[in-house]
């Protein structure tokens, strides 16, 4: 990601290729991080018919 906002800056690639680009990563790396955050609370025994109270 730091490589191609590089090249966005030094106009090696135009804007118009780069910045969807980044932005999908970005999207990507943030939907990544929010779903490695969430744990399981509990784990579900099919075995156990018992009610939950």
């Amino acid at each position: 990601m730091v490589i191609l906002a590089i090249l966005l800056i030094t106009k090696t690639i135009s804007a118009e290729a780069g910045l969807p680009i980044l932005s999908a990563v970005s999207g990507f790396a943030i939907a990544k991080g929010i779903n490695s955050g969430k744990g399981s609370g509990s784990t579900i025994d099919p075995n156990n018919n018992e009610p939950r109270g």
